[in-house]
């Protein structure tokens, strides 16, 4: 299993299931605002679930094979990352492997360049603040509930 000390790769799958979510499953194409997650582990990390799909940007050559496939992730929400990162196994399921670093996922309707995870959460997608920025987002962290809702 691969871990950080309180969170894993067994845990993205759990935490995907307490969302009310199956991790990759089909998701809607339309963004879900506002995104409810929770506080999760004893770190307590902030986890949403988003959908998750690819974007066809003006810049990439047309001949580049797309789907319109949307599936559901769950996000580490990582508020001192600027830049969102994808896990391996996300990626490979929505964008041809010729073109991972080429690419454009949506999240929540907002596009952003498919960065791969690296070195310590390889397995994770971590969402940073590039997306909250894009969205225009507000996130609100409540620890007596354990939950965190981003509005837009």
């Amino acid at each position: 299993m691969r871990s950080v000390d309180d969170f894993g790769d067994v845990d993205t799958k759990r935490v995907s299931e307490a969302l009310g979510i199956q991790y990759l499953s089909p998701a809607p194409q339309t963004p879900k605002w506002p995104a409810n997650g929770r506080l999760y582990g004893p770190y307590l990390r902030p986890i949403v679930a988003l959908g998750v799909g690819r974007h066809v940007a003006p810049e990439l050559p047309v001949a580049l094979p797309t789907t319109d496939r949307c599936v559901f992730a769950a996000f580490v929400v990582h508020p001192a990352t600027s830049v969102t990162r994808f896990a391996p196994e996300l990626v490979s399921a929505l964008v041809p492997s010729s073109s991972p670093t080429q690419s454009v996922l949506e999240v929540n309707g907002v596009p952003l360049r498919a960065t791969l995870s690296t070195e310590r959460f390889n397995f994770a997608n971590v969402l940073g603040t590039d997306f909250l920025s894009a969205a225009r987002a507000e996130l609100a962290l409540d620890y007596d509930l354990n939950a965190l809702v981003i509005r837009s």
